[in-house]
């Protein structure tokens, strides 16, 4: 029976489900640590039987629309969440005692949990221990290597009533991922709330970045965030080198997808993409190496260009100086400003406009002690003697471009600071 296209009620879904095979499968998840299989994660599978001409045929489908098809009016809600809870329930206890009879026993296993499963379990009066963990204990698993994902799933309600039962499971030892970030919700609420072990990224953000500067801006803040609460990034999804080479780069440790495998129904050897995922890794090495290269020699011809640019205290001469020094300047100078050590703009913005250096007063007296580079500026150039600060990219809205600012301490605790376009 093949899966049908547009089950128009609960019975349609019980049909078909109760007319095959339900069979957990696992999609492997490999360490960028050790370039071996870290472990791997459940997906709900079902298997039917189809006869045609007097021959048998097995047919397999995946049950992803099955889990994610809300309760509306075609469905009744209650009874429509309890069936999905039902066979929820069946793929786990598969899976878990597939995992703990075949599995080697230093990988994990990723099972997923949807917020809707968590409510329905916190009505129940006189509950039990949650199913994973009555399960995990019966087949003597170690707490440790069950990977509990909160599922991105659109809910009713206030998110942080899940956090009780989220604590039980850390206090049984079990890990807490956040599942799809960047798909529907950017589920950073459940980021705060849940404080995750691992933080899965959805990769449709990463295939948008490779378009967007301002989705690639995104996932690395992702990265910061993740290395700031100390939880690991992990990239789905990946089909391609590119996009694994992406995952790279924003700092993921764990990576899934069918680059490596679909998901199957029996494990994977460990070792099964070390070779291969070596040969990635040196190629990405190179590759992040020459970029390294090109960026160095380009900060140099900018420092090495402003290198000429001398100056007093004298404010009149300097400004002349500038926009002197900046008509002539062959680096694609944006703008340049001088504050005081505290921030305060003295000088007027120098913008390049056309090629023409124009003069805009309004902007003296304003306090820019509140942009990322200027305390970057000021930590950096009191560690050592240094000529020239260089920030990190950054956007500016206001001008939608791109910029690198180059900042130098001047006499009398003065500061210039000149914006250069980064392409």
């Amino acid at each position: 029976m093949q899966m049908m296209e547009k089950p128009q009620n609960l019975m349609d879904w019980r049909n078909w489900i109760e007319s095959g095979i339900l069979f957990p499968a696992f999609q492997p998840v490999v360490s960028i640590e050790t370039g071996m299989v870290y472990g791997y994660e459940v997906l709900g599978r079902i298997e039917h039987t189809r006869n045609k001409y007097g021959i048998e045929k097995k047919i397999e489908s995946s049950l992803g629309n099955f889990f994610l098809t809300y309760p509306n009016k075609s469905y009744n809600s209650e009874p429509f969440l309890q069936f999905k809870k039902t066979v929820d329930e069946e793929i786990r206890r598969l899976a878990i005692e597939k995992f703990a009879s075949e599995a080697e026993p230093s990988a994990s296993l990723f099972l997923n949990i949807s917020p809707s499963s968590i409510f329905s379990y916190m009505e129940v009066i006189n509950k039990d221990l949650p199913l994973t963990i009555q399960l995990t204990r019966k087949y003597g698993i170690e707490p440790e290597r069950i990977i509990v994902e909160i599922t991105e799933e659109r809910i009713e309600g206030n998110i942080e009533v899940l956090k009780p039962i989220i604590d039980i499971y850390r206090a049984e030892g079990f890990r807490i991922a956040v599942d799809d970030v960047g798909s529907e919700s950017s589920n950073l609420d459940r980021i705060g709330l849940f404080h995750p072990d691992i933080i899965k990224v959805d990769l449709q953000m990463i295939r948008r970045s490779v378009f967007s500067r301002n989705f690639k801006e995104i996932l690395l803040t992702l990265s910061k965030l993740g290395e700031s609460l100390g939880s690991s990034l992990l990239f789905e999804g990946i089909e391609k080198e590119d996009e694994l080479y992406n995952a790279l780069n924003y700092g993921s440790r764990y990576l899934q997808g069918y680059y490596f495998s679909e998901p199957k129904r029996d494990f994977i050897k460990a070792d099964r993409f070390y070779d291969d995922l070596c040969v990635s890794l040196e190629k990405y090495y190179l590759k992040k190496t020459s970029e390294i290269e090109e960026l160095n020699l380009w900060e140099d011809k900018i420092k090495k260009s402003l290198s000429h640019l001398k100056m007093d205290n004298a404010s009149t001469e300097r400004n002349s100086f500038i926009k002197d020094y900046l008509s002539q300047s062959d680096i694609q100078f944006f703008r340049l400003y001088i504050t005081d050590s505290k921030g305060i703009q003295t000088s007027p913005n120098y913008l390049n406009i056309n090629n023409e250096i124009k003069e805009f007063n309004e902007y003296i007296g304003k306090n820019w002690s509140w942009r990322p580079y200027f305390f970057e500026h000021k930590y950096k150039s009191s560690q050592e003697e240094v000529n020239w600060v260089v920030s990190s990219v950054y956007h500016d809205i206001s001008e939608n471009t791109f910029l690198k600012t180059f900042s130098k301490n001047l006499d009398g605790g003065f500061i210039m600071f000149i914006d250069v376009i980064f392409e």
